[in-house]
């Protein structure tokens, strides 16, 4: 696992409007079954490391993924949206990563999950997309 998901994940966890929310229910790469919602998830979809002729210079951009999950829609978008507001202008070390910059690379996307307990009970997500430039040593 990279080093910049434990970082995302303790800056979203740090953030106390977020936390009003989702309490601590925010993880990282995977979630619990069954877990109450609304929730949280972070996980990494893609990474490039900057590299020289000369040997490796230990800047890195990631895209990660963080996924709000609700129980109506609104729930959902107003998780995505404090967790978006969390993320907007951190610069500095977080959990050892120094972070350059985190810019929006997707905006928000709507997903519906059909019910597969044999209830009524939809779920809903909203995602968002990040590009995080960081140095890795």
């Amino acid at each position: 696992m990279s080093n910049i998901l434990p970082a995302v994940v303790s800056i979203l966890k740090a953030d106390a409007s977020l936390g009003a929310l989702v309490g601590s229910r925010i993880y990282g790469d995977f979630m619990p079954e069954d877990i109450q919602k609304p929730a949280v998830l972070a996980y990494i979809t893609s990474e490039v490391a900057e590299n020289c002729f000369d040997g490796f210079v230990g800047f890195e951009n990631a895209r990660v993924r963080v996924e709000a999950y609700g129980l109506t829609r609104e729930s959902a978008d107003d998780v995505i949206e404090a967790a978006r507001q969390s993320l907007n202008g951190i610069l500095g070390t977080y959990s050892g990563v120094p972070i350059k910059g985190i810019a929006q690379a997707t905006g928000k996307i709507h997903l519906v999950d059909i019910p597969n307990d044999g209830t009524d009970r939809w779920q809903f997500r909203t995602a968002q997309s990040f590009e995080i430039a960081y140095n890795t040593f």
